[in-house]
């Protein structure tokens, strides 16, 4: 997969609108057994959870990994022990999970689909730290590249993922540092912006050419517990008329996993994994509005057949 300009292709070069939620693989579904129920949204994209820290090795996510593929979604693996101000300094660790030979030979082996979110939502606070931004993704690239990492590679912004500034500000000169040109930046939309709002970061975004995705959004921002309401229909609405893609947060389970989204119960979009438990905002942006992921997901002729002829 390839960016070109502020658009994502696939191995054939048929663009790519990602469109689909986030997973708690790491803690909850290893085997990828969701995987099936997730692709009943017809979405084409999942973002699987993982931690480089936990003693884990990456092969353990070749379950969920091959069953996303399987099922007519591309993969994103994410590390997310960088979270948040205060986590800058796991970035090495991080790293050195990425570009460790176990982890090379893996994403080598699924690299016509697997994008590589190298750390979730890692740096300072939001309006801190611009430079630093730049200087240890930078070297982030440069390291994943020399160990022969060619995937896209997805960049969160800092500021609990929500400073999409220092993205406008940065991206181009990290995209100019990556030598494959192969980048895809990442806001995570929880702050409770209207609907005019939500139009002119997207719209920024576009006017600078950008590979920039919506990774995060729920339905309520994550302030407390269960803070302001976020216009997660407007945020779909939005993209869906710019061409940008979204991840929903999250493909979780609220009957046997409510310490997943701890941040806010709500956060879960079904009740048992499965789709037909689907609730609440999550049936909404899944199945149900006119913007959601079965309305308007496509999957490209090699997401479905896994080849260009």
């Amino acid at each position: 997969m390839h960016t070109s300009g502020r658009h994502l292709y696939d191995a054939c070069g048929e663009r790519v609108v990602l469109m689909g939620v986030n997973h708690p693989t790491l803690y909850v579904d290893r085997a990828g057994a969701a995987m099936s129920e997730i692709a009943r949204t017809e979405a084409n994209a999942v973002r699987l959870f993982w931690w480089a820290q936990n003693g884990v090795a990456i092969t353990e996510a070749q379950d969920a990994v091959a069953a996303a593929i399987a099922n007519g979604m591309f993969p994103m693996l994410e590390m997310h022990d960088a979270t948040g101000p205060g986590s800058w300094g796991n970035m090495d660790a991080i790293v050195d999970y990425w570009t460790s030979p176990e982890a090379v030979s893996f994403i080598a082996r699924h690299q016509q689909y697997l994008m590589v979110n190298i750390a979730n939502e890692a740096g300072p606070s939001q309006g801190q730290g611009y430079d630093d931004f730049e200087n240890v993704y930078r070297n982030a690239i440069t390291r994943m590249r020399n160990a022969g990492i060619r995937v896209p590679l997805v960049i969160d912004a800092s500021g609990w993922g929500r400073d999409y500034q220092v993205l406008f500000d940065k991206g181009a000169a990290l995209i100019e540092s990556d030598p494959e040109h192969n980048l895809v930046f990442s806001a995570h939309l929880y702050d409770p912006l209207n609907r005019s709002q939500i139009a002119n970061v997207l719209q920024t975004a576009v006017d600078m050419d950008l590979p920039f995705i919506i990774g995060e959004f729920a339905n309520r921002a994550p302030n407390g517990f269960c803070g302001p309401d976020i216009d997660y229909s407007g945020i779909i609405a939005e993209a869906n008329a710019r061409d940008i893609g979204w991840l929903a947060w999250s493909w979780g389970d609220d009957s046997a996993d409510s310490w997943w989204n701890s941040d806010c119960w709500e956060f879960d979009m079904t009740g048992t994994l499965s789709f037909d438990t689907l609730e609440r905002w999550g049936l909404e942006v899944a199945v149900t509005d006119p913007e959601s992921i079965q309305n308007n997901a496509v999957r490209s002729k090699f997401l479905i057949e896994g080849s260009c002829q």
